[in-house]
């Protein structure tokens, strides 16, 4: 079963859409009579029938909550593909019907004086079956048929239990665009009710973080400066502030902050359904050549469990050595550190090496999967529908010094570093971030599924005695349950997302000694994250 949900301020609609059954909610604009009502819906055949339900429906000054029940089938189907419970409206047949559920009088007030009012959309599911089951729904805004952005998230429901799904406050980003949610249902599982209220939206004061920001940079002589964000699932960015030497559009050298971004480029090749590539499959099926690395899978190359020795076994790299120069191309360093196997080289998922030649290899994958090069890769499946301005990869690590901080000052675009090549400033990263919260929507384009988000996720080396998916490290809370996703750089960018909150955040530090660049790092993780969490706790706390 499929469900639609539509939102338009402008007609003033909030409708719903199921594959086997539909029904309206008509939310006319305040003061709302019984008669605007009734003139606002005259496929209602009688005024009797919104009389005889208006007692089953909760209402208050700002909120309605409306029982499946209380909608009204209004299409040409027969009334009996719908079957209406007490509370909720279950659907028995693959048909296509409608139903209106209006809503009583009443005057909200401060909430739709507001330009832009927060809007909560919940819907609560009922489980018919006592097997778990598992609901997806994404919520998108559209503005003249064109996606502006979309909201993925997903849950499970036990067995013969309700759950509310939703979203909590949600703002449009024009008055004249639409919001409509698509859900991905069972059939054992029934509609309960829908609640819509207009909730103040929750205000942030991030000034004590901002303190321990300008606060280490004055103690430290090795850090001229510093800027971050943070980054909220539903309101978008939520903060961003600049210390020191540096500004809002700061272009940083990401180090091994580019390892999330290229995590998510390996997963959009493979959900890319005109591309024939896997990352659960062994390389070999994927490069020309014969290779001492055939059996490895890019999942193993992206979790640093390929047996390929990482970052600490540099000094016997030998050819592998191509992976920090500017010159040359992917390819060819790609099909060196193929053909060539490393001393210590061990069995494929047998050990976590982080980093290292098993990073560039999976670029060389992709190259030769896609038939681009990563720069068209980088462009076609990430800076383009996400709206990057400046997010790039390149190689500048055996000349650090060149780096002025520009675009034109980027070396090795030819052979770019996949492990840590990346420049990016605030922004862009934030939008990169803002994608994992919202199940792989990029503004209103879908760069991964809410699946593939979650594969980055997934902690691949628990037998290793640490814990790391694909470009995350991974941090558990007291419940033993995994939330904190971070990715940290040689040079101090820090990338992280809380999925127990729904934020995130992007630090960045352009002193590229890596010899001062672990203060700041353990700073973020130690200080700043579990303030800026506090910080988030007791704000939404406060919120009625």
């Amino acid at each position: 079963m499929r469900l639609i949900v539509l939102y338009n301020l402008l007609w003033s609609t909030l409708t719903f859409f199921l594959t086997s059954s539909c029904f309206v909610l008509a939310i006319p604009k305040p003061p709302l009579t019984e008669e605007i009502l009734i003139k606002n819906h005259k496929n209602i055949d009688q005024k009797g029938w919104f009389e005889i339900r208006k007692s089953s429906l909760s209402t208050d000054k700002d909120e309605w909550e409306i029982p499946g029940s209380f909608c009204k089938p209004i299409s040409s189907s027969p009334t009996n593909y719908l079957v209406s419970s007490e509370v909720g409206v279950s659907n028995n047949s693959n048909s296509l019907s409608s139903i209106i559920c209006p809503i009583p009088s009443t005057d909200i007030k401060s909430p739709l004086d507001m330009t832009s009012p927060a809007l909560s959309i919940v819907i609560k599911f009922l489980n018919k079956i006592e097997k778990e089951q598992q609901i997806t729904c994404t919520l998108m805004e559209t503005l003249f048929s064109t996606v502006v952005s979309g909201f993925t998230k997903q849950t499970f429901l036990g067995g013969l239990e309700k759950v509310d799904f939703g979203w909590q406050s949600i703002s449009k980003t024009t008055e004249k665009s639409s919001l409509s949610v698509q859900c991905d249902l069972s059939s054992g599982i029934d509609l309960h009710s829908i609640k819509i209220s207009y909730p103040q939206k929750i205000t942030y004061d991030f000034t004590e973080t901002d303190d321990i920001f300008q606060e280490f940079l004055d103690e430290t002589d090795d850090t001229q400066g510093v800027s971050y964000t943070i980054v909220d699932a539903e309101l978008g960015t939520i903060h961003e502030a600049a210390f020191g030497d540096h500004n809002i559009d700061l272009i940083a050298m990401l180090a091994s902050t580019s390892k999330v971004p290229s995590a998510m480029l390996l997963m959009a090749i493979d959900e890319d359904p005109a591309i024939n590539f896997s990352v659960s499959e062994e390389i070999q099926n994927y490069i020309p050549w014969e290779g001492v690395y055939e059996d490895r899978t890019t999942i193993q190359l992206l979790s640093n469990t390929s047996g390929i020795p990482g970052l600490e076994s540099l000094t016997d790299y030998n050819l592998h050595l191509c992976q920090f120069q500017p010159f040359g191309s992917l390819q060819e360093c790609g099909k060196l550190i193929y053909q060539n196997e490393l001393k210590g080289t061990s069995p494929a998922g047998s050990v976590y090496d982080y980093g290292g030649s098993q990073w560039q290899l999976a670029g060389l994958v992709a190259e030769q999967a896609t038939g681009k090069s990563w720069r068209q890769i980088v462009r076609h499946y990430l800076a383009d529908p996400c709206a990057l301005e400046v997010f790039e990869y390149g190689n500048m690590w055996s000349s650090l010094g060149a780096w002025d901080g520009t675009l034109d000052s980027l070396r090795g675009q030819q052979n770019p570093h996949i492990g840590g090549g990346a420049i990016s400033n605030m922004r862009d990263y934030a939008k990169i971030l803002i994608s994992h919260l919202r199940g792989g929507w990029c503004g209103g384009n879908r760069i991964l599924s809410i699946d593939g988000i979650k594969q980055l996720q997934i902690n691949r080396t628990k037998e290793f005695r640490t814990n790391y998916g694909m470009g995350w490290r991974i941090s558990y809370g007291s419940n033993k349950i995994p939330y904190l996703y971070w990715d940290p750089g040689a040079f101090g960018a820090v990338a992280w997302i809380d999925t127990l909150r729904g934020i995130g955040g992007y630090m960045a530090i352009d002193d590229y000694d890596t010899s001062s660049s672990s203060a700041a790092i353990n700073l973020l993780l130690f200080e700043v994250i579990p303030l800026i969490e506090s910080t988030i706790d007791r704000a939404r706390a406060k919120s009625p």
